[in-house]
C-alpha cells in the first residue's frame, strides 16, 4: 500500500491535508499569526484531536516560544488555549523587539521650544526699574 501511495500519491484528500499540515514551517522571521492562518486551512479538514494538533504545533514552533510555554497562565490543555498562549508569547516577543529598536533610535521632536530672548535696543532708553530684577528693586527701596 505504501508503495502505491509513493508512486501514485495519496488515495484520499484527507491524507493530503494531513501531510500538508504536518510540513507547514513556522516562519523564523515572521509571526505566529501567519503560521496559524496556514494551519487553519487544513485544521478544519482533518479530524485530529486537540492533543495531536498541540503536538504538531509544539514541534513546529521555535524554542523561544516553546521555552516560555512553561510559564504561561493560559489553559494549554485544549488546542485553542495552547494557540492563544503561543500567540501571546509571540506577540510579546515582537513587541519587545520593537521597543528595543525604539530605545536604540529615539524619536526626536521635529521642533523644539526655545524662549525668545529680548536683546537690548541701544536706541531705547531704559529706566532703572526695567534694568533691575524685583529682588534688586526691593533691596533698593529699603532704607
Amino acid at each position: 500500500m505504501q508503495k502505491l501511495s509513493n508512486t501514485f500519491g495519496s488515495y484520499s484528500p484527507e491524507d493530503d491535508d494531513e501531510d500538508a499540515i504536518a510540513i507547514i514551517p513556522f516562519p523564523h522571521d515572521g509571526k505566529a499569526v501567519n503560521y496559524f492562518i496556514q494551519f487553519a486551512k487544513y485544521q478544519n479538514r482533518i479530524r485530529w484531536d486537540d492533543r495531536s494538533l498541540r503536538k504538531l504545533v509544539k514541534d513546529a514552533i521555535p524554542s523561544r516560544i516553546r521555552d516560555e510555554l512553561r510559564f504561561t497562565h493560559e489553559d494549554v490543555s485544549s488546542f485553542e488555549g495552547f494557540k492563544r498562549a503561543v500567540m501571546r508569547i509571540d506577540n510579546n516577543y515582537w513587541r519587545r523587539i520593537q521597543e528595543d529598536k525604539n530605545k536604540q533610535h529615539p524619536i526626536r521632536p521635529t521642533q523644539t521650544y526655545s524662549p525668545r530672548i529680548l536683546k537690548p535696543d541701544p536706541n531705547r532708553p531704559t529706566t532703572l526699574d526695567e534694568a533691575t530684577t524685583p529682588i534688586e528693586q526691593l533691596a533698593r527701596d529699603r532704607p
